[in-house]
């Protein structure tokens, strides 16, 4: 479902200072990956791996009594059907580059999944190291509520902030180049998300508790997001995109 006016402006006020603060060049990267098919498979492998992180750490919470509900499953088994969403978009790059849908050897697997990843390290510490900003400031904010259910629906609605923006901006970017792929559903899924760890979080904690965790973290959130952006302009080689 598309975002209501409501929602949206919801949206934007929670953003804003991740917009105020950001100097992202996610589009300008974007820009890049899409003009070279072995660089978009390459950006494709990357956000197939961060779903699945993401699931994976979902299910790390799922011995928690209060998130095995039907919100949390649908939630969890949505990012993971983004995952294997994106290794199809993948193959509808490779079948128009002629390449054969077969696996990595068993041999060369971990290597070869290592050269498809941008952003490398930082790519795979994204979402650990999200919790452990998250989890910092929870512990000194909030000491007494149940702090893995709060950083679970917070660090949940951080990755769902970053991914609806960015989602917007890839999809952007592949309307007007014909381009076989399309991020639209995910896109869809995860504005949902959003609205709906919004109000878990603000039931939770109460909407003024909720505006002033988000006055704190997001200047923290976007400063981790554009250290990812950084190791990936690094592993492509951009350097300063603005100087292109």
């Amino acid at each position: 479902m598309l975002l209501t006016s409501e929602q949206n402006l919801k949206f934007q006020e929670a953003s804003g200072s991740f917009e105020k603060s950001e100097t992202s060049k996610i589009s300008e990267i974007l820009e890049h990956v899409t003009r070279e098919d072995s660089l978009h498979l390459q950006w494709l492998y990357t956000l197939s791996y961060l779903e699945y992180s993401g699931a994976k750490r979902m299910m790390k919470f799922s011995n928690h009594h209060s998130l095995t509900n039907s919100f949390f499953l649908r939630h969890a088994h949505e990012e993971i059907r983004h995952a294997y969403f994106l290794e199809k978009q993948q193959n509808k790059l490779k079948s128009k580059m002629g390449i054969k849908l077969n696996q990595d050897s068993p041999k060369n697997s971990k290597k070869e999944s290592a050269r498809r990843f941008l952003g490398h390290k930082e790519t795979i510490r994204f979402i650990p190291k999200l919790d452990l900003i998250i989890c910092k400031i929870l512990k000194i904010l909030h000491p007494y509520q149940d702090l893995k259910k709060l950083a679970y629906f917070t660090t949940s609605y951080m990755i769902e902030i970053m991914a609806t923006k960015l989602y917007q901006s890839y999809q952007q970017i592949l309307r007007p180049q014909n381009s076989p792929v399309s991020v639209q559903s995910i896109l869809t899924e995860e504005e949902e998300h959003l609205h709906q760890t919004r109000t878990q979080m603000e039931n939770l904690i109460g909407l003024d508790q909720f505006k002033t965790l988000m006055k704190l973290l997001l200047p923290k959130v976007n400063q981790h997001f554009l250290e990812w952006e950084e190791s990936i302009q690094n592993d492509l080689n951009l350097g300063d995109i603005n100087e292109k």
